[in-house]
């Protein structure tokens, strides 16, 4: 079912060329175009370049005769490399410094979807009197340029009058740039899968980690695709409208634009005039990624065995099995995660 599920994905995407946000719909881009294509959204206008790779110098900021300091939301999505960029953020800060951003961490800490930001109807004006809150205002006060990244935040973002005015009002003295990064659909959705299943330490502590049941790719799609808006298929798009009826700079990170070296990329032509950060990292590349999603393949069938009764004379966890199932499959068949007959 899984392979099947996401190979009709593949199909689509490959075969009729990636769906990229435009003006509140998916416009169609060739393979051809997609090798090289970058592009930003402004209101309702698509604008896509053709760069090769990126440029070797740092992008200038097209509003040359900004009043205000920039305030730089990078919003994600999940699944689409924020924590490696929140990484770079966080190691490259100095020199951020010196081309004149403040990268402020504490807006990471809004995840939890019991916060004011998340529910409708809270009275988001308590959120005023939040301790990290206070600190991110704090950084907004410095003069500097800002720079935020929080990937589950635009998402989860309560669509109602009074949060949106109260987040005009905190980020008035700013010109607010959004940036949302572009993965392709059939890599993302996969990906999206493993993290909501994925074995945490603290899962594994119970019963050898056998009571966290797992649906099959399938399954679990037809079900998210019921939960989430139907006339939105990707996450990106889904921001993009959401937000920019409020914001209306939002530009869009073209992840596979340069998968090398995506932090370098995303300094040089992202963050306007970032001149130090741009060079540093064209010098350095991209050393590691982080918190990449993985096949839940193997853990799917370890938990399908131990179902069936399969493993009743096994005392083993579950993360055992699947990495015994793992080593069966690719040291020992010489095959792929998703290698499995049909």
């Amino acid at each position: 079912g899984f392979i099947f599920a996401f190979s009709v994905i593949f199909f689509f995407e490959t075969e009729h060329g990636d769906l990229r946000a435009g003006g509140g719909t998916f416009g169609i881009l060739t393979k051809e175009q997609d090798n090289a294509a970058s592009f930003a959204v402004k209101s309702d206008n698509i604008n896509v370049s053709s760069p090769s790779a990126y440029d070797d110098v740092p992008v200038p900021d097209k509003q040359e005769q900004r009043t205000k300091p920039i305030l730089l939301l990078h919003l994600g999505p999940s699944k689409t490399g924020s924590s490696t960029l929140q990484v770079y953020f966080k190691k490259e800060k100095h020199l951020l410094e010196k081309d004149g951003y403040h990268y402020d961490r504490n807006f990471r800490k809004f995840v939890d979807t019991k916060e004011c930001f998340f529910v409708p109807n809270c009275d988001v004006e308590k959120i005023a009197q939040d301790k990290d809150w206070g600190k991110f205002v704090a950084s907004l006060r410095s003069g500097m340029n800002v720079i935020a990244s929080n990937e589950v935040f635009a998402r989860r973002f309560a669509d109602e009058p009074a949060h949106w005015d109260f987040l005009k009002r905190e980020f008035n003295s700013f010109d607010v740039k959004i940036v949302l990064v572009y993965r392709r659909y059939f890599e993302w959705i996969p990906s999206f899968y493993y993290e909501q299943f994925k074995m945490s330490r603290n899962r594994l502590k119970v019963n050898g980690g056998w009571d966290k049941k797992m649906p099959i790719f399938v399954d679990w799609y037809r079900d998210y695709r019921k939960r989430i808006e139907p006339t939105v298929h990707h996450p990106a798009e889904y921001n993009m409208i959401k937000w920019g009826r409020h914001f209306p700079d939002i530009s869009i990170f073209n992840l596979h634009n340069n998968p090398d070296d995506m932090v370098g990329d995303f300094f040089c032509n992202v963050i306007p005039n970032a001149t130090n950060a741009c060079l540093h990292r064209l010098e350095k590349g991209m050393e590691n990624s982080f918190h990449v999603g993985k096949s839940l393949n193997y853990d799917i069938l370890a938990v399908r065995a131990y179902e069936d009764g399969l493993l009743n004379h096994v005392n083993m966890t579950r993360e055992e099995v699947s990495n015994v199932i793992r080593h069966r499959q690719e040291h020992d068949l010489n095959l792929s995660a998703i290698e499995f007959p049909l």
